[in-house]
């Protein structure tokens, strides 16, 4: 009977070979796939301020392996005057009362992949509508009165204010309605007001640009 011994060195060579090889099966298996689930906008991704009594929509990006299906769910419900779709996860409808900052959990739950959990966080403020407006004007000629606006989420009546940029020469603003009115003067390029609502500790603002041309 003969037995063959290996050389220390051989050894060595044919463990190192061994392991070298053991390497690349591992490296060339590719990771398996998950699904994901993403929300739309948000700053940051995924936090959002509502305008109370503005239709607003929250959508998510959903990437599933393969052909699979899936449904969604949320908790809590849905701010209210809003919908969610357990089909496409998308929250939309015009919010109706004010709110903190309020954590919801969609969870995904996917017919092959794990369920996908996804967090989003919903602010609800006072807003005023329209948020923005814009007109053109004739110098000398008294103009139409701007769009009254509508006040949600504030709980008295409302003061508005031009709290950013000037209105031109002969217009002027009504502090209960926010409406425009008035002839205005001199021509000028478009400006963009900043109008702001108060009521207490409550604000919210709009925009309203307006542009004069010269008299005709």
């Amino acid at each position: 009977m003969t037995t063959l011994k290996a050389k220390k060195g051989t050894a060595r060579v044919l463990i190192l070979v061994m392991s070298l090889f053991a390497g690349m099966i591992s490296t060339a298996l590719p990771a398996a796939a998950a699904a994901t689930v993403t929300p739309v906008g948000g700053s940051p991704v995924g936090t959002y301020v509502l305008g109370n009594g503005q239709s607003a929509e929250i959508n998510l990006i959903v990437t599933p392996v393969g052909t699979e299906t899936w449904v969604h769910s949320i908790s809590p419900a849905q701010p209210a005057g809003m919908t969610f779709s357990t089909s496409t996860g998308i929250i939309a409808g015009t919010p109706t009362t004010n709110q903190s900052e309020t954590i919801y959990t969609i969870t995904t739950d996917f017919s092959a992949s794990p369920d996908v959990t996804t967090t989003i966080k919903i602010t609800i403020v006072p807003s005023i509508t329209p948020a923005t407006q814009s007109y053109t004007y004739s110098a000398g000629t008294t103009i139409t009165p701007t769009t009254t606006f509508t006040a949600s989420g504030f709980s008295a009546a409302v003061t508005y204010t031009v709290t950013a940029g000037t209105l031109p020469t002969g217009l002027e603003l009504a502090a209960s309605t926010g409406v425009i009115t008035g002839t205005p003067q001199i021509a000028q390029g478009a400006t963009t007001l900043q109008i702001t609502a108060t009521e207490g500790p409550r604000t919210a603002t709009a925009n309203i640009t307006l542009s004069v041309a010269p008299a005709i």
